[in-house]
């Protein structure tokens, strides 16, 4: 529906997910494709599973392979990956053999096959696991912050949430800018984010 309660399309899918780049992905018959803001199938449900599109491409599963495509429907990396993560700055995580890398838009891999985990860039980094502990790298690959924390996030304004035995937040040369003594930090938004106390779990 839009705003004023109009139904953009009859209740006829089994699934549906948010916009994104004005392409909505939906489920009909346990496939799936894309709708646009008129509620066309723009993409034909095809596929086992889909992404949401960001920065013209979406992650699309056929065959039990992922690759991509564009807002045509035009496969424009091949199914060749064992799963995708969404582009961000230029570049994917995505997973061959059991290790995550980076590709980038024309399906170059950037940064090899080497990671157990593998996030989104934000702020020219991206988290990743090795040997079950969390760091950083930038978009040529560099480890810039040490593989030490138990969980970590992605940057937004500026810091990230990270977990040692407690939850803070590190800015992005690694320096903690906010003491790990939280049960739970979230991500910041607008300036603010959302902890939850190590003292009483039930308290925010």
């Amino acid at each position: 529906i839009d705003k004023t309660g109009k139904e953009l399309t009859p209740c006829q899918y089994d699934a549906a997910g948010d916009f994104s780049e004005g392409l909505a992905a939906v489920v009909k018959n346990g496939k799936a494709g894309f709708i646009d803001t008129t509620g066309k199938e723009v993409i034909p449900c095809t596929y086992d599973e889909v992404h949401g599109f960001d920065q013209g491409l979406a992650g699309v599963e056929k065959g039990g392979k992922w690759g991509y495509i564009d807002k045509t429907g035009e496969e424009v990396i091949p199914f060749q990956y064992n799963e995708v993560g969404l582009f961000r700055q230029g570049l994917a995580a995505v997973k061959n053999s059991g290790k995550w890398g980076y590709i980038d838009k024309a399906g170059e891999t950037v940064i090899d096959f080497q990671y157990d985990e593998a996030y989104i860039f934000s702020n020219g980094l991206a988290a990743v696991e090795q040997g079950g502990k969390y760091g950083y790298v930038d978009k040529t690959g560099e480890l810039v912050i040490p593989c030490t924390f138990n969980l970590a996030g992605y940057f937004s304004n500026g810091l990230a949430p990270v977990l040692k035995d407690k939850c803070g937040y590190i800015d992005t040369t690694g320096k903690i800018a906010i003491p790990c003594k939280y049960a739970y930090a979230a991500h910041f938004s607008e300036g603010f984010a959302t902890v939850k106390a190590i003292s009483d779990y039930n308290m925010w």
